[in-house]
Parts: structure tokens; sequence; C-alpha cells
């Protein structure tokens, strides 16, 4: 569990900008407060994930981020279902490493909105997809939608959208 929270440390500060602010908060780019739980449980239940959905109250947090070993469905599906929430499971054999460092991994950006529009314009809808559950998606909490820049070590770029 300690290389995970290390690797999470290292996704929050180097790709995503967040900075700490405490033991388990950082700070979004926009200010904003994210929660990191750690699960010693063995099998992460409803119960125990209502529990931490309280402390994400205390904290006065709407995103989460929760590292665990093993989770029962229903506890992953009442996750999906808080709609008001920012809510990001990993699982802790995801980050055993920072894929982002290596050598086969190029830089993936997600372009501005204003970007996005004209890309849309000039290409539509039809490019290459990234899912939202691939791994790079889940480092980058990329979304939805959102147009994928990927810039391989030869300078060749591509587009890829987050469905």
């Amino acid at each position: 569990m300690e290389t995970a929270i290390k690797v999470l440390h290292e996704i929050l500060t180097e790709c995503r900008g967040y900075t700490k602010e405490s033991e388990n908060i950082y700070k979004t780019t926009e200010g904003k407060k994210v929660l990191i739980v750690q699960s010693n449980i063995d099998k992460l239940n409803i119960q125990i994930g209502k529990e931490y959905i309280t402390n994400l109250l205390e904290e006065e947090c709407e995103h989460l981020i929760l590292i665990y070993t093993c989770i029962t469905s229903s506890a992953n599906k009442m996750f999906e279902e808080l709609q008001h929430y920012t809510i990001e499971l990993f699982n802790v054999n995801e980050l055993m490493f920072n894929i982002t460092k290596h050598v086969l991994v190029p830089k993936h950006v997600k372009i501005s909105d204003n970007e996005k529009i004209e890309f849309m314009k000039r290409f539509g809808e039809k490019i290459p997809i990234i899912n939202v559950t691939d791994p790079i998606s889940k480092i980058y909490n990329y979304k939805s939608g959102d147009i994928i820049k990927i810039i391989r070590p030869n300078n060749e770029i591509s587009y890829r959208i987050c469905k």
C-alpha cells in the first residue's frame, strides 16, 4: 500500500498539478479539495463505503480518491451512482508504478475547450477512441467527451476522444 500512495502522490502532483495540503488532502488547480483514502479492509463493502462518504462530507470535499485491494460489486455500484461527487477508484495493483513514466507511453494532454471547438469543427467526432477506463484516462481523470492530444517521441501527434 505504501508504494501505491507514493505513486498516487506522483500522479496527483506531477500529472494533474495538485498540491498536497495535508496527509490525505490535496487541492486541485481550481482550489477544490480532494480526499485520499487508502482502504486497508480486505473487501470494501457498502457499509465501509458509506463511512468513507461520511469522511468526505466531514472534510467538506466533493472529490474522493479511494485505493482498495478488493471491492464488492454492490459497493462499486454505490460509488458509481453518487453523481454529486467525483469518486475515483484505484485498485492497489493499478498503482504499483507510474505508467506515465514508462518509456513506451507517449505524452498525453487534454486540449482546452477552445481548441476542442475548433477541432470538432475541423474533424468532427470521427476520431479514434480512448476509453474512460483506460489506465491513462484514469491517471489523468479524463472524462467522456474530452479530446486528448498524444505526442509521440518522434513528435508525431495523434488525437483520441474519451468515451
